[in-house]
């Protein structure tokens, strides 16, 4: 009578079956840990987007200046100068911040100078007007702010076109009451005016993922004359406005 032997062990169907659902839990896995990585990315990106946003309202709230003596504001004129001026005698002041980019990647902040002083008796354009507001000509620009967007993402203010990639936002306290008010364009415009005598809406900037996420945009809305950080608000891929 032939005697049987138990072979033990895989076999090479066994092998090839192991080596396969491995290979897949493996490459899930690591697929897993980049989109993890990527939405933590993207999330720090538009916080911090947001979090400079809602800064400049403390920065229009707590003045700060930073303008050297040799740089003097006189007779309606700002830039260098061989003369000095000391702290106090300065001909302007300091109301606001101007926030703007042209290619949704960089944030540029300046302060937004009064050259005159308002008219309390007038609407609120008249009194803005009164103010004869100007930011520093290139030659006298000492307190900018700057903030780029991270990991290669951009802002947009259009949906249904990503190329829109200009923003500016004018934040102002007004000096006869104290409020602060914000207007907003998406034009490259350099004339002050536009802004308070132009149509008043929300601002809405988007912010492409870039390949971080699959979901759809997150981004940060700034609600038409916000008076506060408040009102620049995250706006979530459900909404349906990016």
């Amino acid at each position: 009578m032939a005697r049987t032997t138990d072979s033990s062990g895989f076999t090479i169907i066994e092998v090839v079956l192991f080596l396969a659902v491995s290979g897949l839990m493996i490459t899930g896995m690591f697929v897993g840990i980049s989109g993890g990585i990527g939405r933590e990315r993207y999330s720090d990106a538009v916080a911090a987007f947001q979090d400079f946003i809602q800064g400049q309202y403390s920065l229009v709230d707590n003045v700060r200046n930073n303008r050297e003596a040799g740089v003097p504001c006189r007779s309606g004129t700002l830039g260098p100068s061989a003369t000095p001026q000391p702290r106090g005698t300065s001909d302007c002041t300091i109301v606001g911040r101007l926030v703007r980019t042209t290619d949704g990647r960089t944030f540029v902040s300046e302060p937004v100078y009064a050259f005159a002083e308002p008219n309390e008796e007038g609407t609120e354009i008249e009194l803005l007007d009164s103010l004869q507001l100007h930011v520093a000509p290139a030659s006298a620009k000492t307190d900018t702010e700057r903030h780029l967007l991270a990991w290669d993402t951009y802002m947009y203010t259009d949906r249904t076109n990503k190329s829109a990639r200009t923003a500016q936002l004018l934040i102002v306290r007004l000096p006869t009451s104290g409020v602060t008010r914000t207007f907003t364009m998406t034009n490259a415009s350099t004339v002050l005016r536009d802004f308070w005598t132009g149509s008043a809406s929300d601002l809405t900037m988007c912010v492409e993922p870039d390949g971080l996420v699959r979901s759809p945009a997150n981004g940060v809305r700034v609600r038409s004359k916000a008076t506060n950080a408040n009102s620049v608000q995250f706006i979530t891929a459900g909404e349906g406005a990016c």
